[in-house]
């Protein structure tokens, strides 16, 4: 098991385990020897926990909730949270981390079904008691996952997305149901600026022009934003260009400061500053270890 990494500003760099795809499959261990699991961090990705054996506290944010075997737990992207061990107790768990950003490529999905639920700022976890009947179509992705990475046959990781897409619909349902229908207008505006933003994110953006796109103002944009994405608009559009260089990073070969100008950022330098204060790499070293760890990498 790897240890964990944390940058400065405490969010965690995760370390992904299957070749070609931003998730990592890891079953840990809450002990004694288990100091860097207890430390409060955060990160982009979404995790989803599932207790095998013993108990645990997480925290999110002030909150603690018990987590008794079989128990699922899924903490949203950019939430606060840490492990605590419960005295003279050893906690098995199952975790999964997935970065969204590998749905960004189908546009049209991740504008108007991910963005909106996954990036709200209340949906910040879901539990999902092992007692409860839903939860065993849960255990039953989690199971299916596992088995995929354990054997690892050829082409495994073409039939994990498939899991992956029945994993987020389950995940989308549950949210869904808890933040509740929003106002269909607001919900047209917002896929109109974020839709702006897929579409122009090579060029030079504007605060004025995000906000024209959902015909608004400029602070009610920013408390859109902040509303669903817990985001400025221009951090938001910073993570999105951000997502396709990770993306360009692993499929092409081409130059770091040909895709730094292809997605919108007019230095390396700044795109390389960036890049690294988000997931602990430089481009070049993401590119590097991802080939180590993948040898089909397709860049050859």
């Amino acid at each position: 098991m790897k240890l964990i990494d944390f940058l400065p500003d405490s969010s965690e760099v995760i370390h992904y385990n299957i070749p070609h795809l931003p998730v990592s499959l890891e079953i840990k261990t809450l002990d004694l020897l288990s100091r860097h699991l207890l430390l409060s961090h955060w990160h982009e990705d979404i995790e989803i926990l599932r207790v095998l054996h013993g108990s645990m506290k997480i925290m999110i944010g002030s909150e603690k909730h018990m987590l008794r075997a079989r128990d699922c737990f899924i903490i949203n992207s950019r939430q606060l949270h840490g492990f605590v061990r419960i005295p003279n107790e050893t906690c098995l768990f199952q975790s999964i981390h997935i970065d969204l950003g590998i749905f960004v490529a189908n546009k049209t999905l991740h504008l108007t079904l991910i963005s909106p639920v996954f990036y709200r700022a209340n949906n910040r976890y879901y539990k999902i008691a092992g007692t409860e009947a839903r939860a065993a179509q849960l255990q039953a992705l989690f199971d299916q996952l596992f088995r995929l990475e354990q054997e690892r046959l050829p082409g495994y990781p073409l039939e994990m997305t498939a899991y992956l897409y029945h994993l987020l619909s389950f995940l989308y349902s549950e949210f869904h149901n808890e933040s509740g229908a929003s106002d269909d207008n607001d919900m047209d505006s917002l896929n109109n600026m974020v839709t702006f933003i897929s579409r122009y994110y090579d060029k030079k953006i504007q605060l004025d022009d995000i906000a024209r796109a959902g015909n608004m103002c400029r602070s009610r944009c920013c408390s859109f934003f902040k509303t669903y994405f817990d985001l400025t608009p221009n951090e938001f559009l910073v993570s999105y260009r951000l997502s396709i260089s990770k993306d360009m990073l692993l499929t092409t070969d081409d130059k770091i400061s040909h895709i730094a100008a292809a997605c919108g950022f007019p230095h390396q330098s700044y795109f390389s500053k960036l890049f690294t204060a988000k997931y602990g790499y430089t481009p070049n070293d993401y590119r590097r270890q991802n080939i180590k760890d993948s040898p089909n990498w397709l860049g050859g």
